[in-house]
């Protein structure tokens, strides 16, 4: 029974139908006894027209019923099929395939979600179109001839076609179109699925593209390569294994590796073991193989002629899934030439080496992080330390040497590719890495050039050194006096020109500059000289200077007007003497003095006074020049005895160079000291007169020294003083010079001059003794007066004392004094110390 299952209108029609077969049952039953017992035909006629509208009303209800139940069944069956509906929307929908469906005439029927995204339309838009709707002509003919087609066929028919998407990307799909098909099995439309292979199809072309590349990168690579099987036949080879193993490709194939056709050598050139042969060794470790250098020994048809092949061997073995070798690949790099040049590269190497040790010239070489690695024996004989001391243990980058003597800058060139020549310099090999500091200075003439390989990539730089000490001691002493010369001139306080018979000014110094106001540039010839300074004058003095180049000896020529740059006259007393030959024209020294203020009585004396004390300074020097120029003259007469005794060598003129080097640097310094002694002072300076006696002392020993007389001194003091320290300078030395004369004059034994510097409360007292002659005492009020001397007037000027009483009086406001007792004479020279602020 299924009552249970019934819903409420299948219960009410079924009570209907009970009811309606009960009413006919009663209706009958009742209409058969109305029938028997009445008589009356109206109640039978009454009767009849009940019992017809019974059967009326019963039918109509029964019909309805019957109605309602058919209506509720179809709308049930709606739902259902609706209810399908949805779930096939949604499950084509839920497809990434694109799926689609037209009839027999190309318009669509249905279509799911990927088919709308295909064509960027909504369903509503594209069913009941055709393709010529949703796509352009040619697209739309493209598959209207492929649905043709498989209609047509009767059959499924697939195509792979590029589709572009409305967003511009592109897809590759597979297209499937089928008959659609009624339940009489007619056909009434097709139905289409499409699946992207985009992702294979570029997987796809991955693959073939690599696989071609990988066959072209065999094909072309300049590398052999040949797969064994495991029987060791050759299965594959590439066009340069054939061209190493000197056999074209069909004739390699199936060769086993023993093959007479080739023998593999060892580097000895002895044959190796079949068991040794690439492939075996593989084939037994089943280990890969790397970097193993063999010959490859092959017959070229020719009797004997054989040629070996240098090859770096590589090999591997390729398995299968159970551990088995299926394969063997064996690579071939052919390094024949590189082993060749190696040959060749050892053989030149010993070549250089010899050409190293030949060489008289010190040859090093250094590897690219500048360390040494390789000198020859002319680099010992140079430096005179072994090559121990900086072999593998110098290096360039690291030496301070290297970097104060400025040679990184060439070195750095050198590295970059270039060959360089480095300017003659100086170089001391004092560092830790230079020689453990057994520096010995040399000159040097240096060519730096890089060693570069067959890709032109620089390996080494190599460093050739010329040892020219002795000629550029030589050039440097005749360039020091050169610069010594020039440096006298310059500095020289009377105006100095320098001039030849060309009529070229040659030099012009300070003092003549700043005097006429024309730079050197302005009066470099005689001609521009007179024409400016003499005006009118000219032609008269340019005659007269033609006449100096007959001097063989100084003369004084007098006063001359001198015409300033500023229009300004001045009267200048000239003096001139022959300077010989020089660039082979006659040179002449023209000096001048301007005594144009001749009477303003101080500045004339101040003159006059530094005139004299350059003469005192020119008798000092020829005193510490004298002993310096006898050695020289000496060595170079040495030196060019032995050349013409044909018995120089190397060693003896280096001592002598080294001789005339030191006294050289000796005349250098001296310089040095008078050159100062002449700057001009224009300020104040705070000094302490400790170090303006000691560097007095340094001008005046010599000349003290050669003439027998000690020097005392001793100093208390350490204030300081305000002074103009050359003036300071002058004095003591204008006082010294004085005691020195009149110990010489009187010939005293045992001279001495003593100086003592002391502090009291106010002042610096300097105390300067001699045990001379002394002074007597009627003239000792007298000796600070100008122009009063007692040495005579062809050795004194009267000039001395009294410039140094101005300095110290009115330049530096201190005292000077002067006492004599018997033949004992003391200047006293008190300066204010200065008060520290």
């Amino acid at each position: 029974m299924k009552n249970k299952n019934l819903n409420n209108f299948e219960s009410a029609l079924l009570i209907a139908i009970f009811y309606f077969i009960l009413g006919i049952l009663w209706i009958y039953f009742s209409d058969t006894a109305v029938e028997a017992i009445s008589t009356d035909k109206n109640n039978l006629n009454l009767l009849q027209t009940y019992k017809g509208f019974f059967y009326v009303f019963s039918t109509s209800i029964i019909l309805y019923f019957i109605v309602l139940y058919f209506l509720k069944k179809q709308s049930e069956a709606m739902n259902l099929i609706k209810s399908k509906q949805e779930l096939y929307d949604n499950i084509i929908n839920s497809v990434e395939n694109i799926l689609f469906a037209k009839d027999m005439d190309g318009f669509y029927i249905a279509c799911n979600s990927a088919f709308e995204k295909y064509t960027g339309r909504l369903q509503d838009e594209i069913i009941g179109k055709s393709d010529y709707y949703l796509f352009e002509k040619e697209v739309a003919d493209s598959f209207r001839k492929y649905d043709n087609k498989m209609i047509l066929e009767n059959k499924a028919k697939s195509n792979f076609e590029w589709v572009t998407y409305p967003d511009g990307h592109e897809a590759y799909l597979l297209t499937v179109k089928s008959p659609l098909l009624d339940e009489d099995g007619n056909t009434f439309g097709i139905v289409g699925n499409s699946a992207d292979f985009t992702e294979q199809k570029q997987m796809e072309e991955k693959i073939i593209n690599s696989e071609k590349r990988f066959s072209d990168l065999l094909y072309n690579i300049n590398l052999g390569v040949v797969v064994y099987a495991p029987d060791t036949t050759i299965v594959y080879n590439n066009p340069k294994a054939s061209e190493i193993l000197g056999l074209d490709n069909e004739s390699i194939k199936g060769r086993l590796v023993s093959d007479e056709q080739w023998v593999f050598i060892r580097e000895d050139e002895t044959p190796l073991k079949i068991e040794d042969y690439p492939v075996n060794l593989v084939l037994s470790s089943k280990k890969p193989i790397k970097n193993i250098m063999i010959g490859i020994l092959k017959k070229n048809g020719v009797e004997g002629n054989k040629s070996i092949i240098w090859a770096l061997v590589n090999g591997f073995a390729a398995f299968d899934a159970k551990d088995e070798i299926t394969e063997v690949v064996i690579s071939f790099m052919d390094i024949t030439e590189r082993i060749e040049a190696e040959k060749s590269l050892h053989v030149r190497e010993e070549q250089f080496k010899s050409l190293m040790e030949q060489s008289p010239s010190v040859i090093e070489i250094y590897d690219l992080d500048g360390l040494q690695i390789d000198v020859n024996s002319a680099y010992e004989k140079l430096w005179e330390f072994p090559a121990s001391h900086t072999l593998n243990k110098f290096n360039l980058f690291k030496s301070e040497e290297v970097k104060k003597t400025g040679l990184l800058e060439y070195i750095n060139m050198a590295y970059a590719g270039e060959s360089v020549h480095v300017p003659i310099y100086q170089f001391n090999p004092t560092g830790k890495t230079e020689g453990s500091g057994l520096g010995r200075v040399r000159w040097l003439k240096t060519i730096i050039y890089p060693l570069k390989d067959s890709y032109a990539t620089v390996q080494n730089i190599v460093i050739s050194h010329e040892d020219v000490t002795e000629q550029q001691n030589v050039l440097e002493l005749l360039e020091q006096k050169k610069r010594e010369f020039e440096t006298i001139i310059l500095e020289a306080p009377n105006p100095i020109m320098l001039h030849n018979e060309d009529g070229k000014v040659l030099m012009v110094n300070k003092v003549w500059e700043e005097l006429t106001g024309y730079s050197f540039s302005e009066i470099n010839t005689i001609e521009k000289w007179t024409q400016k300074a003499y005006g009118k004058e000219m032609p008269t003095v340019k005659k007269h200077i033609d006449e100096l180049y007959e001097l063989n000896k100084a003369v004084g020529e007098g006063e001359y007007n001198i015409i300033t740059k500023n229009k300004e006259i001045i009267i200048g007393q000239f003096s001139s003497a022959p300077l010989g030959v020089m660039d082979g024209k006659r040179t002449v020294i023209s000096s001048a003095m301007d005594i144009t203020e001749l009477k303003r009585k101080d500045e004339m004396l101040i003159i006059q006074s530094r005139s004299a004390a350059m003469g005192e300074m020119i008798s000092m020097i020829a005193h510490q020049w004298r002993q310096p120029l006898a050695i020289i003259a000496m060595w170079t007469n040495n030196m060019l005895l032995d050349i013409s005794l044909d018995d120089f060598n190397s060693k003896s003129a280096e001592e002598y160079s080294n001789s005339i080097l030191k006294q050289t640097q000796y005349l250098s310094k001296t310089i040095d000291d008078f050159r100062n002694f002449f700057k001009p002072d224009k300020i104040l300076s705070p000094v302490k007169l400790k170090d303006i006696l000691e560097e007095t002392h340094s001008m005046v020993k010599d000349i003290l020294v050669n003439n027998g007389i000690e020097f005392k001194y001793s100093c208390d003091s350490d204030s300081e003083v305000s002074a103009y320290p050359r003036e300071l300078m002058q004095v003591f030395v204008n006082i010294i010079n004085n005691s020195k004369d009149s110990i010489l004059s009187h010939k005293v034994e045992n001279a001495t001059i003593e100086i003592k510097v002391y502090d009291d409360e106010e002042y610096v007292n300097t105390e300067i003794c001699d045990n001379g002659k002394g002074i007597d005492k009627k003239i000792l009020p007298k000796i600070f007066d100008p122009y009063f001397t007692t040495k005579g007037e062809t050795l004194g000027t009267g000039l001395g004392l009294y410039m140094s009483k101005m300095i110290i009086q009115e330049h530096l406001s201190g005292k000077i004094e002067v006492a004599s007792e018997g033949r004992t004479t003391c200047f006293k020279i008190r300066l204010p110390i200065l008060k520290a602020k």
